[in-house]
């Protein structure tokens, strides 16, 4: 499920904020798009919005444990292997979850490896 890492989590990052936040590396600082220029992110906005990755990966937790108490609800032993491989699923996600809001690395690695995965402009190759 978590196959690309901290990668996708930079995946998700670029895309949700194409346009909205850019790297400037000779500055070697965040920009943030005003409407009308840019401008450098002194208030860290461009980190501070890692949370809506955060809450993208809390969406699919949420559909995880739907998809758990529904399959309960219908008679599915919760110790099978379907229902057991849902809830890794869904705990691997409130991991991914909780590290993008820790004040550490997976919260600045999500933003700054946007800027240096490849092509982080256009999406995957």
């Amino acid at each position: 499920m978590f196959i690309k890492n901290e990668l996708g989590d930079a995946i998700l990052y670029a895309e949700l904020f194409r346009g909205r936040f850019l790297y400037c590396k000779n500055k070697k600082a965040w920009f943030e798009w005003n409407g009308n220029y840019w401008q450098q992110d002194i208030m860290d906005n461009s980190l501070a919005s890692v949370e809506q990755v955060a809450l993208l990966y809390l969406s699919e937790y949420k559909k995880f444990a739907s998809d758990i108490a529904a399959k309960v609800a219908a008679g599915a032993d919760p110790s099978s292997k379907e229902v057991t491989s849902l809830q890794s699923k869904a705990d691997a996600t409130l991991r991914r979850v909780s590290g993008l809001r820790a004040a550490g690395k997976r919260r600045t690695a999500c933003r700054d490896m946007a800027h240096t995965m490849d092509n982080p402009n256009g999406g995957e190759r």
